[in-house]
């Protein structure tokens, strides 16, 4: 671990990130889910409180966890053989394993939903193989019903997300259409001509 990241943050900051990395991670995760840590705190402003702090770690934790997933969607041939046969033993798929990812963050009515939302991100990442790919469009009849978690979920998960966004001017999608992934909040607003 670079000395010089570490310096840049209290010294409380680092005792909970190293304490929380050993808890949450193996003996071989550790390392770098540390370095990504420290990397990924160098513009933060630290917490005043221990639970602020706790909960920076441990998103930032979690950041890194789906960045590792992320990378094995694109690299299969990076996941250890232990895991792959685990997955096979359990009879779980990519998909399942993206699903049950999602269900932990995001309340869908029907368990279906997540099955759905799971093939549609891993077909994002495969776009170029569809001559057509449809959208994904999540409403609810009520205000705070968690489609923006879904979209900032997405966010991390898609092939190359444009961010969520929110009307975007005709320009701006233009210039952004190819080869990415957009994701619009709050479309009930925007003005169709």
């Amino acid at each position: 671990m670079p000395r010089d990241l570490r310096s840049q943050l209290p010294n409380c900051i680092c005792i909970l990130a190293y304490e929380e990395a050993t808890r949450n991670f193996p003996a071989s995760e550790c390392e770098p889910a540390l370095e990504f840590f420290f990397t990924n705190s160098l513009r933060w402003t630290p917490a005043r409180t221990h639970a602020e702090a706790l909960v920076h770690i441990t998103s930032t934790f979690q950041a890194y966890r789906v960045q590792k997933l992320r990378e094995q969607w694109l690299n299969p041939q990076s996941v250890p053989a232990a895991v792959v046969e685990k997955r096979k033993r359990d009879g779980r798929t990519i998909i399942d394993t993206v699903a049950n990812f999602v269900r932990r963050f995001v309340f869908l009515r029907d368990k279906t939903y997540y099955t759905l939302v799971a093939a549609w991100i891993l077909a994002s990442h495969l776009h170029k193989k569809f001559e057509y790919l449809g959208y994904l469009f999540a409403y609810s009849p009520e205000r705070q019903s968690g489609k923006t978690t879904l979209l900032e979920l997405l966010n991390l998960l898609v092939c190359e997300s444009t961010g969520l966004q929110i009307s975007p001017t005709e320009a701006v999608m233009f210039r952004t259409a190819e080869g990415h992934t957009h994701l619009l909040d709050e479309v009930d607003r925007l003005r169709l001509h």
